[in-house]
This record gives structure tokens, C-alpha cells and sequence, in this order.
């Protein structure tokens, strides 16, 4: 005589009912994250896994990541203008070297100074020119001279008088419009040249041109570092408009902020207030697909 098999009230007699049963139960019952603990599985049953997804909680939204995002874009602006004011000037700067033009017309100075001895007696007719160049002219009784509309840029000032050394000074000369300090003791005149000469027949060379190629390298790096910046910036910008991606907003506004940009200082400020608008990296949400037929 067969045992009669106990009422189980929960479990439906046909696998179909099973499977619905047990997928009614699952959806039911969600557990969160990682779904409910399923029971322990029996002959025929099939099981149902389902992962869902946290409940997500709509934040209010401010202006403040827009107001951070159009502070860095015109940080970005300025650092772009800066970049183009820094290369044109590191090339206008080593073109002066060769001369320079205002409004078509060249650049001239007027060059003065005193020749005298060792002694301090001024030496009368000694002759002052400019090198490779037409001007020349000689000193007056009190050593003085003066050499009119000398072209502006690097140039050398020969002085000679028989039974003296020779002396050639390397120097630049300044206009009206251009002036390149060079020495800190010709604030009055940087075209002022005083020298003194000694006895002998040798060649001395004095003086030094302004490193203006050294300054043009000095600032086409620094145009370098800032496009490099601006690009961050920029980016920056753009997460902060969309509100995603904190940190590339936030790398962006410390980016703006060693380029010495006041802009990108208070965007900075204002994206570390408005940290929790912006949307945070999703996880990767699993969803395994349902497994069917009797087990074993």
C-alpha cells in the first residue's frame, strides 16, 4: 500500500506550475542587490535569479556645477589667449635682435657717451663707429660723441685712437619705442657707452648682447605647459556642464588654478560644494538568465 505523499500546500503539482510559482516568488520578494536566498532546490523545480539594481534617489539639482563649468570655460578662454600672446611675443622678442620696425618705419636710437684715459683726461678726436655700418664720427675736445638714427637691435661700437688699444663693445640699441635694459646702472640713457682707453695696438672686447633667444625658448615653454593645462581645464569644463565625472571636473579646476587663473580658484572651490551632483561611476548590474529543466 503506497504511502500517501504529505500536502505540501506551497508546492504545485505540475512543473509548470512550479516555474510560476517560483517566479512569482522571486519577483515578490526582492531582496535588494544580491535578490532573496532562494530555498533549497527539490526534483524538477526551477530556480529564477534575479539582481536588481539599488533604488535610485533623485538628489536636487543646483546651478553649481554650471557656474563651475562656465568658470573653467573662460578660464580656458583666457589661458587659450595667453598661449597665443606668449608665442607671438617669444618670436617678436628674438627678431629684435636684427632690428625692428614701428608702423613700417625702422627703429633708430642716437648713441653718446664719453672716451677719456685712465686718468680721467678726455680723449679729443678719437673715432667712434658702429660696425658694418656707415655711422662714425669723432670725439670733441671733452671726449664726447654722439652718433645719430643707429638702427635698433644688436650692434658694435668700435673705438680707436693711434697708440691705444682698440675697443669693440657689444651692445643693443634702444629706441623711442624699444628698450632693452641690459645694464641696471643706464636708467637715465641705455645708449649712453662711456670707455677708457689704455696704450697698445691689441683688440678688446667688452659687453654682451641680451639673451633675447634665451627668453623666446623661456617662453614657448611656458606656451607649451599651458596648452597642456588648457586642454585639462577645457575637459573640465565639459564634466562639470554634464555633470559627470568628478574628478576629471576637479582635475580641471586645480589645472586652471597652477595657471594662475582666479577663475578656475573659485570653480574649484564651488565643484568641492557641489560634489554630490554629479553622477557617480554605475556598476556593472548582473541579471543571469533563468536555467530550466529538471535537476538531477
Amino acid at each position: 500500500m503506497e504511502k500517501e505523499k504529505p500536502e505540501n500546500k506551497n508546492m504545485p503539482d505540475t512543473k509548470d506550475e512550479k516555474k510560476e510559482v517560483h517566479y512569482h516568488y522571486y519577483m515578490d520578494q526582492r531582496g535588494g542587490p544580491q535578490g532573496p536566498v532562494p530555498p533549497q532546490r527539490r526534483p524538477g523545480e526551477v530556480h529564477y535569479h534575479y539582481y536588481y539594481e539599488p533604488p535610485k534617489v533623485t538628489k536636487p539639482r543646483s546651478s553649481k556645477p554650471t557656474i563651475a563649468g562656465i568658470l573653467l570655460l573662460l578660464q580656458g578662454i583666457f589661458s587659450i589667449a595667453l598661449i597665443a600672446l606668449l608665442i607671438f611675443a617669444g618670436f617678436f622678442v628674438s627678431d629684435l635682435g636684427s632690428g625692428f620696425e614701428f608702423f613700417g618705419e625702422e627703429a633708430k636710437g642716437d648713441l653718446t657717451g664719453t672716451v677719456t684715459l685712465l686718468d680721467g683726461t678726455p680723449v679729443e678726436n678719437a673715432t667712434v663707429s658702429v660696425v658694418d655700418t656707415q655711422h662714425i664720427t669723432r670725439t670733441n675736445e671733452n671726449g664726447d660723441y654722439l652718433i645719430y638714427n643707429v638702427p635698433t637691435g644688436n650692434q658694435q661700437i668700435k673705438v680707436e685712437k693711434e697708440g691705444y688699444n682698440t675697443i669693440i663693445l657689444k651692445t643693443f640699441v634702444n629706441s623711442e619705442h624699444i628698450k632693452v635694459q641690459t645694464d641696471p646702472d643706464k636708467d637715465s640713457n641705455p645708449n649712453e657707452n662711456d670707455f677708457v682707453l689704455t696704450e697698445g695696438d691689441d683688440i678688446i672686447e667688452k659687453g654682451s648682447y641680451p639673451p633675447l633667444e634665451l627668453v623666446k625658448n623661456i617662453m614657448l615653454v611656458c606656451a607649451a605647459v599651458l596648452i597642456v593645462l588648457s586642454i585639462l581645464v577645457l575637459m573640465g569644463a565639459y564634466a562639470a556642464f554634464k555633470r559627470e565625472n568628478f574628478k576629471l571636473a576637479l582635475i580641471g579646476g586645480i589645472a586652471g588654478t597652477i595657471s594662475m587663473g582666479l577663475f578656475a580658484l573659485i570653480a574649484l572651490f564651488i565643484l568641492l560644494l557641489s560634489k554630490d551632483e554629479f553622477k557617480k561611476p554605475q556598476k556593472d548590474t548582473e541579471m543571469m538568465a533563468p536555467t530550466g529543466g529538471e535537476n538531477p
